[in-house]
């Protein structure tokens, strides 16, 4: 389910998804209008590529721990990549500044170490 939403929607857009409603079933109409959750959280044009696929469906969304937090360190070595202060890379990514100063020193920047450009 994750790959697939990371397919339609991208990893910003799946993030946000399993953010805000992860562990709960989610009614797409096929047509969300402007003040449905979907389109307050993923923008009118995720909401619309979502209800492309899944319109009329109730989608049982995962947690997605696991996921999750591989997002979050990603996320956290690009920001730090940036020049972004810990700080700030918490409040964006709603963690502690401990946890970002734990991710950058104990866990390996994939992307850097692939020699993968960030954001791929």
């Amino acid at each position: 389910m994750l790959e697939e939403l990371v397919q339609i929607l991208g990893r910003e857009g799946a993030l946000k998804l399993i953010q805000r409603f992860g562990g709960t079933a989610l009614y797409i109409p096929h047509n969300p209008p402007e003040n449905h959750p979907i389109v307050l959280v993923l923008g009118p044009v995720g909401a619309a590529r979502l209800a492309s696929y899944y319109g009329g469906e109730n989608l049982y969304l995962p947690l997605g721990r696991k996921w999750l937090r591989e997002q979050q360190r990603r996320v956290i070595h690009q920001l730090n990549h940036e020049a972004v202060p810990n700080n700030q890379i918490a409040a964006r990514i709603g963690c502690t500044s401990r946890w970002v100063r734990m991710v950058i020193k104990d866990y390996p920047d994939e992307g850097a170490a692939a020699g993968l450009p960030l954001g791929s």
